[in-house]
């Protein structure tokens, strides 16, 4: 997302209210110490951005099958910022 990855440690220290929030859904799925549902920690990520991380996320039971999927979400994230999808 551009600022590195955020571990529930970093979240938890830069904004402590997250402490009840935060849960193993949250988690990724290939590094569980790593926060996906970005949009708890940092609001202003776009839900369509957001919904693409969350396909990557442990609470999220549908992944994409094709890279191209994952390709066509990024798409329409970018689209609904006006920028180029292409």
């Amino acid at each position: 997302m551009g600022k590195g990855f955020v571990t529930f440690r970093d979240a938890l220290r830069e904004r402590p209210e997250l402490s009840g929030s935060l849960c193993d859904e949250d988690a990724s799925v290939f590094f569980p110490h790593r926060v996906m549902n970005l949009r708890k920690v940092y609001p202003y990520v776009p839900e369509k951005l957001n919904d693409v991380l969350l396909r990557f996320s442990a609470g999220f039971r549908i992944g994409y099958d094709s890279v191209a999927q994952c390709v066509d979400g990024l798409c329409d994230c970018a689209h609904g910022l006006g920028l180029p999808a292409g």
